[in-house]
């Protein structure tokens, strides 16, 4: 199965779809910095589905970047996270569970989410932290908006365990997840538990209904149903 290329200027980063003139990026959290990362393109909107207590440097931007936080799924980090730290603290989880929870309880944010990336003047990047589970059902939808078969979806879920050792080395050293943590399969994405998620957007109508009831308009997803595979 073909696929769209890795991209270099953050972890588990790739382009998602094109939306006219405008590109749309997944990735882990981009202030995740290293060595062996490229400079981040100028000029891309970066919608934050992270809870402020999740950012690692509430700072940082690329070259003219902005940032659009919307917090996906309030109160999840108070749940994941250790008081007073940056750590998630994660043990065994049923992620497809957690998917399905995310899809009956964030429908307002998810169809907020669509809007600003329609809108958008700029390039767009989505990312949570790892980039994993709420970039990955944003991710999902975007493209099940612009006709991409079940498969593919799902391949470009499962690509966030080639992003491998440097994510989690990466996550650890911002002191995001512990060392014991990162060696653990439970930071690996299984297909199963995304197709749990579209199974739970497919019993309401479909992606489209299903954001259309969370407040997303005609015309919003007018436009994302008319975007491609991205290729740069």
């Amino acid at each position: 199965m073909s696929h769209e290329p890795a991209l270099s200027w953050a972890y588990n980063c790739r382009p998602l779809v094109t939306v006219g003139q405008k590109q749309i990026f997944r990735s882990a959290a981009p202030e995740f910095r290293a060595d062996d990362l490229t400079d981040p393109p100028a000029d891309i909107l970066w919608i934050d589905l992270r809870s402020a207590q999740e950012h690692v440097d509430e700072a940082w931007l690329g070259d003219g970047w902005t940032r659009c936080d919307i917090d996906l799924i309030p109160g999840a980090a108070a749940a994941a996270v250790k008081p007073g730290t940056k750590t998630y603290e994660l043990t065994e989880i049923d992620f497809g569970l957690m998917y399905v929870h995310m899809v009956e309880s964030a429908q307002r944010g998810f169809a907020r989410v669509m809007t600003v990336i329609a809108e958008a003047e700029t390039d767009v990047l989505v990312a949570c932290a790892g980039g994993r589970d709420r970039t990955g059902l944003v991710s999902a939808m975007l493209r099940d908006l612009a006709g991409h078969e079940r498969a593919e979806i799902l391949e470009d879920y499962r690509r966030t365990n080639d992003a491998g050792l440097g994510l989690s080395q990466a996550m650890v050293m911002a002191g995001v997840i512990s060392a014991d943590m990162a060696s653990r399969p439970i930071v690996d994405v299984k297909t199963e538990d995304l197709a749990r998620a579209l199974d739970a957007i497919d019993a309401k109508g479909g992606t489209r209904r299903y954001l259309e009831d969370g407040g997303a308009s005609a015309a919003t997803l007018d436009l994302l149903s008319t975007s491609v595979i991205a290729a740069r």
